[in-house]
C-alpha cells in the first residue's frame, strides 16, 4: 500500500545519500567490531588448513547464522586465507533473495557498512553491466536492505582483504524462470555469461564467495518424517550426491537438480549455478559438511564449505 511504498522510497533516499546500506545503530558499538574480529580470527585459527596446492579463486559458504554456521564458515574462508593471500582486485558476492519482491537477478551499485567499515561496489563492472541489461539488474536494490545471505560474508571479506572492492548480486534458480515474462528482468542464465564475459574482458584477479545453504527439511518445512538418525542420514547422502554433480560443473547440477525436483528445497541453486560458470577454476574440492537441527527437531538446515581451485 501507500503507506509501505512511502517507507521504501524514504529507506532508499537514505541509501542513495549515504551510498551504501547502513548498519543497524546496535551493530555501531565501537566493541562489536572487536567482538566481531575476534569471532573470526579465533575461528579460522580452529579451522584445519586444507593445503592445496593449487591456488584458489572462490568459495561455497553457508548464510546460516554465525552462532551455527561458524565452522563452515571458517572452513571456507580458511581456504581463502592459506590459498587467495594476495588481496584480489575484487569480491563477487552471490547471494539468494530471501525475503525481497525482485524478480529475476537483483544487484546493487551501493556499498555495504559492517561494524568493520564500509565496502565499497567495483563501479567499471556494474557500469558495463547496466551498459549490457540497462537498469534491469537494478530495479529491486530495496532487497539488499534485508537481506543476509550478502550481509553476512561481507565482515568475512573485509577481514581477510580489507578494503577491496564488491560485487553482490541475489540470484534465482534458473530451473524456476522469471514470474513476469515482459523483458524488464534479467534471468539467472544470461546474468551469468554477460558475468563471465565482462570479468573476462576487464581483468585483474576476481575471488568468487556464494553464499549457500543447502537442505531445509523437517515439519517446519512441511515435511511429514521425523528429524531421526536415518533422516539425518538420507539428506547427508541426498546433498553430497548434488555437491558431486556441483563438482562436476554447472550444467550438469541443474539438470540433477531440475531431475530430482529439488526434493529437500535447496535455497542457493542459482547463485551456485552462476559461480559454477563464471569462475574460471579447474576443478572444486569439499572441505566441510555439516547439518544443524533445531533442538526441538522441527528443523534442519545443511550447509557445506567448498574451495573452487585454479
Amino acid at each position: 500500500g501507500p503507506t509501505s511504498e512511502a517507507l521504501e522510497k524514504s529507506k532508499m533516499d537514505d541509501i542513495r545519500t549515504r551510498g551504501s546500506f547502513p548498519l543497524p545503530e546496535e551493530a555501531r558499538r565501537p566493541e562489536i567490531a572487536e567482538q566481531l574480529r575476534t569471532f573470526m580470527t579465533d575461528n579460522l585459527a580452529k579451522a584445519d588448513d586444507p593445503e592445496f596446492e593449487s591456488p584458489v579463486i572462490g568459495i561455497v559458504a553457508p548464510h546460516l547464522d554465525y552462532g551455527r554456521g561458524a565452522g563452515n564458515y571458517a572452513a571456507a574462508y580458511k581456504c581463502l586465507e592459506t590459498g587467495a593471500r594476495e588481496r584480489p582486485d575484487r569480491v563477487v558476492v552471490l547471494g539468494t533473495n530471501h525475503f525481497g519482491l525482485g524478480d529475476g537477478v537483483v544487484m546493487t551499485e551501493y556499498g555495504f557498512e559492517t561494524p568493520l567499515g564500509t565496502a565499497r561496489p567495483d563501479a567499471a563492472i556494474l557500469e558495463r553491466l547496466r551498459d549490457a541489461f540497462g537498469d534491469k539488474l537494478f530495479k529491486d536494490q530495496i532487497d539488499f536492505a534485508s537481506e543476509h545471505s550478502i550481509a553476512l560474508h561481507i565482515p568475512w571479506i573485509q577481514h581477510l582483504y580489507g578494503d577491496v572492492p564488491v560485487i553482490a548480486a541475489l540470484v534465482p534458480d534458473p530451473n524456476i524462470g522469471l514470474i513476469s515474462d515482459d523483458g524488464e528482468r534479467v534471468g539467472t542464465k544470461e546474468f551469468a555469461a554477460a558475468l563471465k564475459s565482462i570479468l573476462a574482458q576487464t581483468g585483474g584477479r576476481t575471488v568468487f564467495v556464494s553464499s549457500a545453504d543447502l537442505s531445509h527439511v523437517g515439519p517446519q518445512f512441511g515435511d511429514q518424517a521425523p528429524l531421526d538418525e536415518k533422516r539425518r542420514h538420507a539428506v547427508e547422502q541426498f546433498d553430497r550426491e548434488l555437491l558431486g554433480e556441483f563438482i562436476g560443473g554447472g550444467e550438469p547440477f541443474l539438470a540433477h537438480v531440475a531431475k530430482t525436483g529439488n526434493a529437500n528445497r535447496w535455497c542457493s541453486i542459482g547463485n551456485m549455478y552462476v559461480t559454477a560458470i563464471c569462475a574460471p577454476h579447474r576443478t572444486r574440492e569439499m572441505v566441510k559438511y555439516e547439518q544443524s537441527v533445531d533442538p526441538n527437531g522441527a528443523a534442519m538446515i545443511s550447509s557445506a564449505a567448498l574451495a573452487l581451485l585454479a
